[in-house]
């Protein structure tokens, strides 16, 4: 897609510049040739001059049809003086350092279960934000830059020279960390999953414990106490009724709706119990909910009914059941549950009407191959084999058939017009299985293709910046204007339209049925808006080369790759210390940092895995040494 928004470099202004120069030799002669008689005796002033330019359209001929006739990557090549962007560099250390940051502070944020390894007793709404950021800009900015480089080295080093890098820098090491790393995350994974607790002590949680328990006594005696009935679970983001339509306790809808339980009240996805129910099929709960009132027309956050529901296909149920706990019955009967809504279904068998009823290609095996996080933290690296294999295809189609220089496309302000489009396509696809603000992560083995046609727009956008020689900053020079803009107004609104996490959209603007494409677009303007604003500020303020910000850059690479076992080991251990959770937060990235930083000093920047990862680095010389 992306490579057909190049034109030949034939269209270059160099190759214009040189095509009206013959143009003009030529058109010279042959005036001169065809218009003799037209010259009078008045005009001899004027011919001389037509003579003296004939002998200049000769060289002019000369010159630029040998010119003209070179190769393209001969008559045409990069300017030397691009040799390093220390600003790309800087940004792209402090994208993978964020990563650090941003599973940090996964612990301390509502997530399901089977989301991360850790749930901390201290939990902020506040760390969900600072996530949803980081998360919304942090990997397209990363594979902006990668795309940024990958062309670099190929326009100086040329093909084969690319793919020994690629494979050194990134192959080896995808592969070193699938026998090691991969492991290690999972061992301490399952071990702090078994030390983690579930949230006891206060109120709230003793409520959940209960409703989660079908514990009536424990229930009316917490709301005595001032839990609320319709309020969300710190987790799930489900309200108690939800819950229980769920799971299909219809004992416990009917204590709830005794207590005056709202069927009316959506879920932090926007479902309503209805939704739920329906969902899994529990026919009985369905009809319960009816006779109080339940509305059947209501919209989730993706804009769909109660009714949609059933069109749900397994494997998209298999999943939210994973996530969110609860089991599927593979032989309930798909009709019941629709003759419960009163929208009879006779349109498909008995057979073809059950949960478990799967083609060939929807079975467990084809659901793990995306899912399953085969790469864990590494998955990046994955996604580059295949715009690395997918660039050489470019370079070859680039090298036979020149493409014209694309600064107009990605300087200027239009290129907005044709970016935002192309990413709302692949995002309005993501955020199905679990409502979150930007994209989704693939770390199984065969990614979701939306996912890797997202993350391929920012690559090759950073490939066709390369090319467009920005040498005067003018991509992301109203970074002042542009970042607060995404921060202050974009981000509030769509993480709101995107996930509810602030609570305030009405349930009649759900049911408008704008709120998930005003969310889809809000999220492609934002990623937009962060990673040109963040390239224009790196710009002004690393313009020229820092030896800290050089280390800084160096070291990325190593903390990223080994974080992950780390920073869950340290959530894990401070996980009941009696500080706030901002606290903590703080002692797991720091006591991370600090193991990374002695390790990458003493034991990778001067040694065969330093070399690795980012090539060979010198020791400094010490004074007595220089001295002698």
């Amino acid at each position: 897609m992306v490579l057909m928004l190049a034109l030949p470099a034939t269209c270059r202004p160099a190759y214009v510049l040189r095509f009206l120069k013959l143009v003009c030799g030529l058109s010279v002669l042959a005036t001169k040739h065809m218009g003799k008689s037209l010259w009078n005796e008045s005009s001899r002033s004027s011919g001389q001059r037509f003579g003296d330019m004939k002998m200049d359209s000769v060289d002019i001929i000369r010159q630029e049809t040998k010119r003209f006739a070179e190769p393209p990557d001969q008559a045409i090549s990069k300017p030397a003086a691009i040799s390093r962007r220390h600003d790309l560099d800087a940004l792209r250390a402090i994208a993978m350092l964020l990563g650090i940051a941003l599973h940090g502070a996964l612990a301390y944020m509502p997530l399901p279960d089977a989301a991360w390894a850790v749930h901390d007793r201290t939990q902020s709404q506040l760390f969900s934000v600072f996530t949803s950021i980081v998360h919304g800009f942090r990997m397209p900015l990363f594979f902006v830059i990668s795309g940024f480089f990958t062309a670099m080295l190929w326009r100086k080093r040329g093909l084969r020279s690319l793919l020994n890098h690629r494979l050194k820098r990134i192959g080896v090491p995808l592969l070193l960390g699938l026998f090691t790393l991969v492991p290690l995350v999972w061992v301490v994974s399952i071990a702090a999953g078994i030390r983690s607790s579930d949230l006891v002590g206060d109120s709230p949680n003793r409520f959940w414990t209960a409703v989660r328990r079908a514990d009536i006594d424990t229930i009316d005696e917490q709301l005595a106490l001032g839990a609320s009935i319709n309020g969300w679970e710190h987790k799930s983001g489900e309200t108690p009724l939800a819950h229980a339509a769920k799971i299909g306790n219809n004992v416990l809808i009917t204590h709830l709706l005794q207590q005056d339980a709202d069927t009316n009240v959506r879920n932090r996805d926007g479902s309503s119990p209805l939704h739920l129910a329906v969902l899994f099929r529990h026919a009985e709960s369905v009809r319960l909910l009816i006779e109080h009132d339940a509305d059947t027309h209501a919209l989730n956050r993706l804009g769909e009914t109660p009714a949609d529901m059933l069109s749900v296909s397994p494997t998209r149920l298999r999943l939210i059941a994973s996530i969110g706990g609860a089991e599927v019955d593979p032989f309930v009967d798909k009709s019941e549950v629709s003759m419960a809504l009163g929208i009879p279904d006779t349109s498909l068998d008995s057979q073809s009407n059950l949960v478990g009823a799967t083609s060939p290609t929807d079975g467990n095996t084809m659901i793990l191959l995306p899912l399953f996080p085969f790469f864990h933290h590494l998955w990046f690296l994955w996604f580059l084999c295949w715009f690395v294999a997918a660039f050489v295809v470019y370079a070859i189609i680039a090298k036979a058939i020149p493409f014209q220089s694309v600064s107009g496309l990605i300087i200027s302000p239009w290129r907005y017009a044709w970016l935002i489009p192309l990413t709302i396509l692949p995002q309005s696809m993501m955020g199905v299985l679990y409502p979150n603000f930007g994209p989704d992560t693939s770390a199984g083995i065969l990614p979701m293709p939306q996912v890797l046609f997202y993350y391929a727009i920012f690559f090759f956008f950073g490939a066709l910046y390369y090319d467009s020689d920005d040498d005067e900053g003018r991509l992301g020079n109203r970074w002042r204007m542009t970042l607060p803009f995404a921060l202050v107004i974009v981000f509030p609104i769509g993480y709101e339209m995107a996930v509810g996490g602030f609570g305030l959209t009405d349930p009649e603007l759900l049911d408008s049925g704008w709120v998930r494409p005003a969310a889809v677009v809000l999220q492609v303007v934002f990623v937009w808006l962060m990673t040109f604003g963040l390239m224009g500020m790196l710009r002004s303020l690393y313009s020229v080369e820092s030896r800290t910000m050089r280390y800084v850059s160096d070291s990325a690479y190593w903390f990223y790759l080994m974080h992950l076992p780390l920073i869950i080991f340290f959530q894990s251990l401070v996980q009941n210390w009696p500080i706030p959770g901002v606290m903590k937060f703080t002692l797991a990235c720091m006591f991370t940092g600090i193991l990374l930083l002695a390790s990458y000093q003493w034991l990778v920047r001067y040694t065969p895995i330093g070399t690795l990862l980012n090539g060979p680095r010198s020791r400094p010389t010490s004074r007595s040494t220089n001295a002698a």
